[in-house]
């Protein structure tokens, strides 16, 4: 879709009416080898998700069980961005998909899943911070993960809780890509744009 390679989501709002096979090819995009594409789509699936919620209420969750069975080993295909396509979906109605929280957060045992679930908790916390704070002792020990990718993410998780939880963190140190706004950002960009609202 060229415009998610333009960064174009007004565009995607015109589709939605439009495009019956709009969901499937996001979808599909989630798999997509340019990483910001695949980030983009993300975003956009919420997006879809949003605007469709009064006239369909339970497309967010029969997308979320789609993703979820993709995480399955009997489904033979490798979910890689279904948590965090997880974490936007609910983070457009915390309070109604709540129940998926913990089944999202179970995944991140898994090494490829974890930076996914990590990014997913900090889209739900932007909207419902509340929901996310049971799992700041958990969150807080990725912090110091050999991983640079599940540093930055933790950092993000819990700056979105609340500031304060990583005001003593060094993000100068913290060399991982963040999601926000249709592109990737280091921790630093974010620390000084005050990106925390309910923007992906």
């Amino acid at each position: 879709m060229p415009w998610l390679a333009a960064n174009d989501f007004h565009r995607l709002l015109r589709l939605i009416d439009e495009e019956k096979d709009l969901v499937r090819v996001l979808l599909g995009l989630l798999y997509e080898r340019e990483r910001l594409i695949s980030w983009r789509a993300i975003e956009a699936l919420a997006l879809v998700v949003a605007e469709g919620m009064e006239r369909r209420p339970e497309m967010a969750r029969d997308l979320i069980r789609r993703l979820l069975w993709s995480l399955n080993d009997e489904s033979g295909g490798t979910g890689w961005n279904a948590p965090q396509a997880i974490g936007a979906i609910i983070a457009t109605n915390p309070a109604g998909l709540a129940e998926y929280i913990p089944i999202m957060f179970s995944f991140r045992e898994d090494p490829s899943l974890t930076e996914g679930v990590l990014w997913g908790l900090a889209a739900v916390a932007r909207a419902r911070p509340d929901l996310v704070r049971p799992y700041v002792s958990e969150i807080w020990a990725y912090s110091s993960s050999p991983d640079e990718q599940v540093r930055a993410q933790a950092w993000w998780a819990l700056y979105n809780v609340e500031p304060e939880l990583v005001q003593t963190v060094d993000v100068s140190a913290l060399s991982g890509e963040i999601y926000w706004q249709g592109e990737m950002r280091t921790p630093a960009q974010l620390a000084r744009l005050g990106g925390r609202s309910s923007s992906y």
